[in-house]
């Protein structure tokens, strides 16, 4: 594997965006890897298991949080509704990934605007 270097943006600016995705089976790591790297490199982190966790939730009526709550229990538990979720996002023409950053830009925008973006 190599590695570049990134260069930083200039204090206040938001500079490019820069998307990087982590795919791999199941349970073998992503998110634990995406985190240390949004820590390391001082961005933004979107979980595309939250977006559709979240949307799952909604459906079926479950406090937030709990089908995340639960799968670190039960890593199979809700794993075929997850997938039927993901599906039915992308059949509808907005996946996951585009529901992450969305958010990951409004967010920074917000932050931009409020002063409070690093």
């Amino acid at each position: 594997m190599t590695t570049t270097p990134l260069p930083s943006p200039a204090a206040g600016e938001m500079g490019s965006r820069v998307l990087f995705v982590i795919a791999t089976a199941a349970q073998s790591g992503k998110s634990t890897a995406s985190r240390r790297l949004a820590e390391r490199l001082g961005v933004d982190i979107g979980m595309t298991s939250a977006v559709i966790s979240e949307r799952l939730e909604q459906r079926l009526g479950l406090p937030a949080g709990s089908v995340a709550a639960t799968r670190r229990r039960d890593p199979e538990r809700y794993r075929a509704e997850i997938v039927a979720e993901g599906d039915a996002m992308r059949a509808e023409g907005r996946s996951p990934g585009e529901v992450c950053v969305d958010r990951s830009l409004a967010l920074r925008s917000l932050a931009m605007s409020s002063g409070t973006a690093s």
